[in-house]
């Protein structure tokens, strides 16, 4: 079978791929890491040909949609029209075929549902594995590995996953017979180049290039902006035209181009266009607009003339594109066609073009080592890096594989050095059960076997390795203070440790106690100066332990306390501070204030004496602070100690001071040993824990009956969403009674939707004294109940100490509402100019997998028939147009 198999490559398999196929004509799994381009679909292609040759079935998995349909382009062309199906949230294309191409979350939900798809099944693709850590969508990967029956055989495929040795433990023990293969060796080998200003370098291992340290220098000199001395200005970071054109002359194009951002996407496109960049050929221009047009005939031109399709296909023409999200899927996908068959030259792309999709080139550029994480501007780590990075060099093409850095100004070479050199990230679990895996669970088994397969998840693999490396620090850590502690005690029966721990105890009263004074000073400092005014003459003592006198000139309020201007000794006006006193201030009496604002000095030094005379005879001893009740206890509790530590055999011993830093590290052992106890209890049973605390939930909301789901239970089963016990109890209470098709939708995009950026206030519970932000009073009093629901599930989530319900947003609502009503896309994209077209489209494909969720969940007909029409309604125009239309 394997020389069958070889045979349909013009090249021999390396060795990685050659022991993952020995691994897999054995009867094993595997887990290949190993780098962008470097074959890894190979061993997959295996598995799958081994799954069908043997009259069994294949599943390829991706995490993302559009990896889903490449996967399934490709693999139709390999197997023909009838052997390759494909299943995502948007499309069912022939989902009984042998091999099916399908989304991660697809395949879980195929788990729990035990769809009879499952049948036969031999194998299952997991393409990009390290998206176990993804925070949102990590758990998905867990369930498929722990819940997929042991007879299937997996094929984990990653580029970025530096402890694979860990995770593939973990699969070997919950699945067994798996074998790891990792490789570092890039099939084209990268080089790193540096571009400052006008010069591009090789990035040496140890100081900067010699060019771009003449350019430096240059531009150091030629600083102070604009012209001076008839020499311009010399800029470190080059313009993006002037890069394009910079590697174009070398030959290093085709390139992709990242900007962490879609506006700075956008605004490259336009950079290209305004310098009159052009970078194709006639008969590619010509090849490029045949293309298009014939890919899009499909659409309306009423859509494609304010999608701005012309000038768009224009900049294709060019040789130049953005990608991002906010691009509709069809024009991303020609985007990629084209710069795949190398028609065009230069992508400008946000980060998302590095996850996945098959798209190498012979050269990328990274703009920004800098990225907006959704919370906080922060530094690319070494995995987001290595994917950037990884996309350069083209198997079969290219020799050499380029990754251009531009001039970083934030950070030193060092940092761009380092990245270059960085392995992967570690993957860590992100696994959390959900109200919906938890019901799903208890469907199909008791709660004791679900807390077994719970047990499986890789976090509890983690924290349970992490608990073995801690029980041998535990009993090294007992020994050394076991030891200590018998230097510590005499003979005689002294303990030191004993007399530390009181030593300690003492010093701690003590801080307490002066703490506790310094406020009480600082509150009567506080009060004396607020009830201060013109004319009164008061005294203090500085920490120097001067006596000082002055008189309140002018006092002033202000936030956090009073502001004095005082006359001194010496007849001067200024400020005073009192934050550093001994004691609070005293006043002493008072004097006519005109005596001491009179504009002449002499005649303030005349007031002063007069004040110097009052203060004569007066008492000098500063005013007591009275002891509060607090006070004197702890002044109690602090002499019983002291009382004690000096009744303590240790006390008067002439070993004390050898026999306290002994006793010092005992008590640090101890500290140690504590904090290592309850990290290990805190370690154990970690997803059982959330799971019986989620249980209690679901027990007081209805959905069990003596640890069994009822038919509210199997409601949730059916609903996959992180609001999903949010929607069954909406629809449970009835909240969609009464709604239209439209409203439906429109109340559908609000728990898919998730504002971007500045945006996301809309995820506010929106005032209750206005229902301006909804498109019906329907909708808004619908509103209204949604959140009393979740305010409810959020009180309870609080008692049982759990915190997984999702939020609402309504930031989409009023645009999903109006598309459904039939409005035209040219005029919604001039309602909301904030939404892109991209964008758009892609919630109203979330929104109507929602949508169709609850119709096969609602029970009610006239519901169901509601939900099925708000579908129709929103699957139209762009919407409903999909490349993959044909294949159906």
């Amino acid at each position: 079978m394997e020389e069958t198999f070889n045979s349909r490559y013009e090249f021999d398999l390396d060795p990685f791929q050659n022991k993952a196929v020995t691994s897999l004509s054995k009867g094993g799994s595997v887990l290949v890491v190993a780098p962008t381009g470097s074959g890894k679909t190979v061993v997959a292609e295996y598995g799958m040909f081994r799954a069908l040759t043997g009259g069994g079935k294949a599943f390829y998995t991706t995490p993302l949609k559009a990896l889903s349909n490449q996967k399934f382009r490709d693999f139709r062309a390999q197997y023909g029209p009838q052997g390759v199906g494909l299943l995502t949230g948007d499309n069912s294309i022939n989902s009984s075929a042998p091999l099916v191409v399908m989304t991660t979350e697809v395949l879980r939900n195929m788990i729990y549902e035990a769809s009879p798809l499952l049948d036969q099944l031999s194998l299952v693709v997991l393409d990009e594995c390290h998206y176990i850590h993804d925070t949102y969508r990590g758990a998905v990967w867990e369930e498929i590995i722990i819940n997929l029956p042991t007879s299937v055989k997996l094929v984990a495929l990653s580029a970025t996953v530096s402890n694979a040795g860990e995770l593939g433990e973990w699969m070997d023990q919950v699945r067994g017979n798996m074998d790891v293969l990792v490789t570092t060796l890039r099939p084209v080998p990268l080089r790193f180049y540096y571009f400052v200003g006008n010069t591009l370098a090789r990035l040496s291992s140890h100081g900067l290039p010699g060019q771009i340290s003449d350019y430096y220098k240059a531009a150091r000199r030629s600083e102070g902006g604009g012209r001076r001395g008839g020499r311009r200005k010399l800029r470190l970071r080059p313009w993006r035209t002037d890069v394009i054109k910079r590697l174009d002359k070398a030959k290093m194009l085709p390139a992709i181009y990242f900007i962490f951002s879609r506006v700075g996407c956008e605004a490259a496109v336009d950079n290209c266009l305004i310098d009159g960049l052009d970078l194709t050929s006639p008969q590619e221009k010509n090849r490029i607009r045949r293309f298009v047009d014939e890919r899009v005939s499909g659409i309306d031109q009423g859509d494609l003339e304010c999608l701005g399709f012309s000038s768009w296909r224009g900049n294709l023409m060019a040789g130049f594109a953005a990608h991002h999200a906010g691009v509709i899927p069809i024009f991303k996908q020609i985007v990629e066609e084209l710069f795949s068959s190398c028609d065009i030259k230069v992508i400008f792309a946000t980060e998302t073009l590095s996850l996945g999709i098959n798209m190498p080139a012979r050269t990328v550029v990274i703009e920004s080592l800098t990225k907006y994480s959704g919370v906080e501007h922060r530094v690319l780590n070494a995995g987001e890096f290595t994917q950037l990075s990884g996309r350069a060099g083209r198997r079969g093409i290219d020799s050499v594989g380029n990754a251009v850095i531009l001039y970083q100004r934030d950070y030193p070479l060092d940092v761009v050095r380092s990245l270059a050199k960085s392995e992967a990230s570690p993957v860590v679990s992100s696994f959390q059960v959900s109200y919906n895996m938890a019901i799903n669970l208890l469907a199909v088994m008791d709660e004791e076997k679900a807390v077994r397969i719970l047990n499986l998840s890789f976090a509890q693999f983690a924290a349970d390795k992490e608990v073995l490396v801690l029980e041998q620090r535990t009993e090294a850590l007992e020994e050394q203070r076991d030891r200590m502690l018998s230097e510590a005690t005499c003979a005689d029966g002294g303990n030191a440790v004993s007399y530390q721990v009181m030593f300690q105890s003492s010093k701690r009263l003590r801080k307490k106690l002066s703490r506790l004074r310094r406020e009480k000073k600082k509150g009567k400092t506080d009060d004396t100066m607020r009830a201060m005014k013109p004319g009164d003459v008061f005294e203090w003592v500085s920490t120097s332990q001067r006596r000082r006198v002055a008189v309140v000139r002018r006092a002033k309020g202000k936030s956090g306390g009073v502001s004095l201007t005082v006359v001194d000794g010496s007849g001067r006006f200024r400020k005073a501070s009192l934050r550093n006193t001994l004691e609070p201030p005293r006043v002493l009496g008072s004097v006519k204030s005109d005596l001491i604002s009179s504009p002449s000095k002499k005649a303030r030094r005349k007031a002063m004496s007069l004040i110097s005379r009052m203060e004569a005879g007066e008492s000098k001893e500063a005013e007591e602070v009275k002891k509060d009740s607090q006070e004197l206890k702890l002044v109690e509790e602090l002499e019983e100690e002291l009382g004690r530590l000096r009744e303590h055999v240790c006390h008067e011993c002439e070993h004390r001071k050898r026999c306290s830093e002994v006793a010092k590290k005992v008590i640090k052992e101890r500290r140690a040993l504590k904090k290592i106890s309850r990290k290990i209890k805190d370690s154990k049973g970690i997803a059982s824990r959330d799971f019986k605390k989620v249980l209690g939930v679901l027990e007081s909301l209805g959905y069990l009956e003596a640890g069994r789901i009822n038919d509210r239970g199997r409601l949730l089963c059916k609903i996959y969403n992180e609001c999903d016990l949010l929607l069954v109890e909406v629809i449970r209470q009835g909240v969609l009674d009464g709604l239209d098709p439209e409203e439906l939708a429109s109340l559908c995009s609000w728990f898919v939707y998730k504002s971007r950026g500045k945006n996301q206030d809309s995820r506010r519970r929106v005032t209750r004294k206005s229902g301006e932000e909804f498109p019906t009073s329907q909708l808004y009093q619908a509103y209204l109940k949604i959140e009393g629901i979740h305010e409810k599930i959020e009180s309870l989530e609080n008692s049982k100490q759990v915190k997984i319900l999702g939020t609402i947003d309504i930031g989409f609502g009023f645009l999903c509402y109006r598309w459904a009503t039939g409005e035209e896309l040219g005029s919604l994209l001039e309602a909301f100019p904030d939404r892109s077209p991209g964008d758009m489209v892609r919630s109203m494909k979330q929104v109507i997998d929602l949508l169709r969720q609850l119709e096969e969940a609602a029970e009610d007909e006239s519901l169901s028939a509601r939900l099925r029409d708000g579908t129709r309604l929103t699957y139209r125009g762009v919407v409903a147009f999909d490349s993959l239309a044909a294949y159906e």
